[in-house]
């Protein structure tokens, strides 16, 4: 009975829960104490700088003076600037609007109807890949990013 009361306290200590993004973690059991957590602050707010530096734009790769962005691809407004979020835009929509193509039956197999649910799984990762060639040939060309620091996919 006494684990079980000193388990609650320790996740009544340490459970956290983001109402902002909806995200709860629970590192309650993770079996570390108050001095090593304490001992981290400095490197976690460090390592949440450096990312915010990383999703502002920053160069994460100084060789070949590129950004990390593939999380740009879920949410474009946070891409750091203009031209790298239009383009994701752009092939956004392209994706979808050839997957509303292969869904509502305009892009078709040539004996059939439509295709079958497991042939648009397919369809749908084949485009993805088409898209995903275009932006990187579009990066080593330097068409996507002009002079700026491109990201890398």
């Amino acid at each position: 009975m006494n684990n079980d009361l000193s388990h609650w306290k320790r996740f009544l200590e340490w459970f956290c829960q983001s109402d902002g993004t909806g995200i709860s973690l629970d590192i309650s059991r993770m079996g570390f104490d108050r001095s090593w957590w304490d001992s981290m602050q400095s490197s976690m707010a460090n390592a949440l700088v450096e990312m915010e530096k990383l999703e502002g734009g920053a160069v994460a790769n100084p060789d070949e003076n590129r950004m990390v962005g593939h999380y740009w691809l879920r949410n474009p407004d946070i891409a750091p600037n203009d031209e790298i979020r239009e383009k994701i835009r752009e092939n956004l929509n392209s994706l979808h609007h050839f997957s509303e193509r292969v869904l509502d039956g305009r892009i078709k197999p040539p004996n059939a109807k439509r295709f079958s649910a497991k042939t648009i799984g397919k369809l749908w990762y084949v485009r993805f890949i088409q898209v995903y060639v275009q932006l990187r040939a579009m990066l080593s060309e330097g068409t996507l990013c002009g002079s700026s620091p491109c990201l890398t996919l």
